[in-house]
């Protein structure tokens, strides 16, 4: 697949030199979209302007047909500035017309666009002039298509991950509150997000709510709702209630204060496992998935965030594109005073995939024991700082080699291979 991906590349970077060879830069936005059209040494047409819509891809696609006539173009191709997501529907009515797509870098565009204008000021028009000269200097790549499920499971590990930041959000500001109203309660009860945790401020969402009951009439009525409270728990909570350094305000408004953090976190919790759940139904199925949930210690989101992250696997060739994928592989500083720094990862790629797999290497250094040995071997006898999340990145690296290669070979996990 790499070959011939380099092959077509190759192809169209010595077909755009030839005159004959129809350029249509087009730089995309919101609303409306500006095509340049041209060759690489002559523009005809410096601004068509369309909006987003299908009639005007149709509009868009009449005026491509007519230029190939008009100037007799053996050969078309179509370049396109990635922007955010508005590209997509351009791109996708484009390929569906048979004609050939290319991308060129925004950043690019930005620096052409001002060699090229004596004035530094953006206008679409410029965009699209900039996108065509680039394309005629060969300076573009081709957009790696996986399948629609693929693109399908992008969009909804998007949708997870963004109910997971929400979920975080809340967490930290229920987390805030205690810390003002309630200190004492974090310490006793680890996860504030737990059923637990949040059935107890529901029933107690303030310190006087606690300390208005005697100790005995506390536990009586926490025993017949929190089943999952010792009387011991609930002691140390009583005391802690009755001595807390927290802040005393109107009882009402700390009630109100709680109970909308509370509310507010078991909402984004219930939206997390919606969407994972449907992470997990396009996942769970899949013999690759349910070969990586025999690796001791990655568990169902683990596995569903990783498979989705890395998507077509067939598209890498070996280990190390997953690894740079996710941002893992190391770099090295080469100029000025800071040449004689350690090598360090580059965080360039899927942020998610990194996520993931940092994830996964905290559980496996856990319950696997060939993970847990290369782990100590990273860090035993070494000190200074972050020795520990080097050895958690090296664990990372480690883990997503040995997931290409079960993918990749089709083979069962051996621990026994080192």
């Amino acid at each position: 697949m790499k070959n011939d991906y380099i092959q077509n590349l190759e192809k169209w970077k010595s077909l755009v030199k030839n005159i004959n060879t129809l350029i249509v830069g087009i730089d995309v936005s919101k609303d409306k979209h500006d095509a340049c059209f041209g060759t690489r040494d002559s523009i005809f047409i410096k601004k068509f302007a369309f909006q987003n819509s299908f009639n005007s891809f149709e509009d868009l696609n009449k005026k491509i047909k007519d230029l190939i006539c008009e100037k007799k173009s053996s050969n078309v191709i179509i370049g396109l500035e990635p922007t955010g997501v508005y590209w997509r529907p351009i791109y996708d009515y484009l390929i569906s017309k048979k004609f050939t797509i290319c991308l060129v870098d925004p950043l690019t565009v930005f620096h052409n666009r001002k060699t090229n204008h004596q004035d530094k000021g953006k206008s679409d028009k410029k965009d699209a002039a900039a996108i065509l000269d680039l394309i005629g200097q060969s300076k573009f790549h081709f957009a790696v298509n996986g399948t629609k499920r693929h693109f399908y499971q992008r969009i909804t590990l998007r949708c997870w991950k963004n109910a997971q930041k929400t979920l975080i959000q809340y967490k930290n500001r229920t987390s805030s509150n205690l810390s003002l109203f309630f200190p004492e309660f974090e310490k006793l009860v680890s996860d504030i997000s737990s059923t637990k945790s949040r059935n107890f401020l529901l029933m107690f969402p303030t310190k006087k709510s606690i300390t208005s009951l005697t100790e005995k009439e506390f536990i009586k009525k926490s025993k017949a709702e929190l089943k999952r409270f010792s009387i011991e728990n609930l002691k140390e909570l009583y005391d802690a209630a009755k001595n807390s350094i927290g802040i005393n305000i109107n009882e009402k408004e700390e009630r109100v204060f709680m109970l909308n953090s509370i509310e507010q976190l078991s909402s984004a919790i219930e939206n997390d496992n919606i969407w994972f759940n449907r992470c997990h139904d396009l996942v769970k199925n899949d013999l690759e998935y349910l070969k990586l949930r025999k690796i001791k210690g990655l568990g169902p989101k683990i596995v569903t965030g990783i498979l989705l992250s890395i998507g077509d696997y067939d598209a890498f060739s070996n280990a190390k594109q997953i690894t740079k994928l996710a941002g893992l592989n190391l770099i090295d500083k080469t100029s000025g005073s800071s040449v004689n720094c350690p090598a360090h990862i580059s965080h360039h790629g899927n942020y998610e995939l990194r996520y993931w797999a940092f994830s996964g290497a905290m559980q496996v250094i856990k319950y696997n024991v060939n993970f847990k040995k290369f782990y100590e071997r990273k860090t035993k006898g070494k000190k200074g700082n972050g020795i520990r999340k080097k050895g958690l990145i090296a664990v990372s690296d480690k883990l997503l080699r040995t997931i290409w290669a079960i993918l990749h070979k089709g083979e069962e996990y051996n621990p026994i291979h080192k």
